[in-house]
């Protein structure tokens, strides 16, 4: 399976992200209207890149390999002089150290990224090819998109609290003293005020709220959430 390249990337995933996007501007360096000084900046942040991963693996697998090797000669005995010879593991030699990467280099990434978002004579594939594309979002997992919500009542009128957890919005269910469910609406934020006016003559109105959460554009997912019940009324 191809992997895939989105921005921005995880910090794990920069150093291949900066590979592949190096070798699609390079070979679309005329489309993209980059200069060759530009692409051999690229390059140089990728070497100073890759060779500070090289060398943090390098040095994370040294101090394995020499607290492996005094765990076996403590073998019970903190003590034991041939502590003191365990000799420090070789490095592996990186070559050359690259120059110094600027502070502004991410700002300077994210301006070429930008640059080939806006291209017009790019296709979508091609887009996603040269990892300027955004990660999908994650689907919650239905089984823990039960919401909690609170009621209060402001100049009469019920705001519903209920946190997104990452999901899209939620749907907003209604009963009303004749006891009929409704859903009366949908929220892509926190609070939603049910501002739907009373009865002709009636001044309060129990009413008990739930909602359930939405996934893309009406898909309702996950279980519903607590009912609450409060009274509204006519505000004047």
């Amino acid at each position: 399976m191809k992997e895939e390249f989105f921005w921005p990337p995880r910090n794990s995933e920069f150093t291949k992200w900066l590979a592949n996007f190096i070798k699609f501007v390079t070979s679309y360096a005329s489309v993209i209207r980059l200069k060759q000084d530009d692409i051999d900046w690229l390059n140089s942040i990728y070497k100073a890149v890759a060779y500070a991963e090289d060398a943090a693996v390098g040095y994370k697998k040294a101090w394995l390999d020499f607290v492996a090797t005094r765990n076996t000669i403590i073998d019970g005995d903190a003590q034991n002089a041939a502590l003191a010879e365990v000799p420090w593991p070789k490095l592996k030699d990186l070559g050359e150290v690259p120059a110094m990467v600027a502070p502004n280099a991410m700002t300077r990434i994210s301006g070429y990224v930008q640059t080939v978002a806006n291209c017009l004579s790019l296709t979508r594939d091609q887009l996603k090819e040269a990892g300027v594309t955004s990660r999908p979002r994650t689907k919650p997992n239905p089984a823990q998109g039960k919401p909690s919500i609170k009621v209060t009542v402001v100049n009469g009128q019920a705001v519903i609290n209920c946190p997104l957890n990452g999901f899209k919005g939620y749907a907003v269910f209604a009963k009303d003293n004749d006891g009929e469910v409704t859903r009366i609406g949908n929220s892509t934020a926190r609070k939603y005020v049910d501002a739907r006016p009373l009865p002709a003559n009636v001044n309060t109105q129990q009413r008990t709220y739930f909602v359930q959460y939405i996934w893309n554009e009406n898909e309702l997912v996950g279980e519903f959430s607590n009912s609450v019940t409060v009274a509204v009324m006519r505000y004047v």
